[in-house]
């Protein structure tokens, strides 16, 4: 992990990354099974379910060059954004073309399975089922909220299952588009 975040900070290439771990590794003892290449490294961090999958993205964020669009066209062959109609590459100084912005989406579901995988942690996460509740009236949990109840009445087969996932989510107020939020929620 610390080799792709060294990568990532310094702007490494894949060469110097390749070098570096080939430069390490002889200095270990034979048998160590450290990777000796980038490419190494990400099958690792993709088994371990740490991959992310890369989506160009318009230089003002109009679109993802991803999907379809709602008239059933594919953005991911458009080479400029529908919208504002900018180029969607820009040439290297090699004469290759390099997106120009690119977003990393980091799948959810792999990295919930990995989390709660252990055994203590499965645990954790049912015990806002297996508690004791000694007082109906004192909120100790968010399971005591009435946003929590709400959704168990709404869905009684989510609820069913105690290890289902419930995340939460929260903004700083601000809406990129249209400027201040009044509620905080979404």
């Amino acid at each position: 992990m610390d080799v792709m975040r060294i990568k990532v900070e310094t702007k490494s290439t894949v060469k110097a990354v390749d070098e570096y771990l080939q430069y390490t590794a002889s200095m270990l003892p034979n048998g160590h099974r450290l990777p000796t290449t980038h490419r190494k490294v990400r099958c690792i961090l993709k088994d371990l379910g740490l991959s992310y999958i890369k989506i160009h993205a318009c230089r003002y964020d109009c679109v993802l060059f991803w999907g379809k669009d709602p008239e059933g066209n594919d953005l991911g062959g458009l080479d400029a954004c529908p919208v504002c109609h900018t180029d969607r590459y820009k040439l290297t100084p090699a004469g290759n073309r390099k997106p120009v912005k690119v977003l990393r989406y980091f799948p959810l579901t792999d990295r919930l399975e990995r989390l709660y995988m252990p055994s203590h942690t499965a645990e954790a996460m049912r015990w806002h089922a297996d508690r004791e509740l000694h007082d109906e009236d004192t909120l100790i949990h968010p399971a005591d909220g009435e946003a929590w109840k709400h959704i168990d009445r709404e869905f009684p087969q989510f609820e069913s299952e105690v290890r289902n996932v419930r995340l939460g989510l929260s903004s700083d107020g601000d809406s990129v588009k249209s400027g201040p939020m009044i509620n905080n929620d979404i």
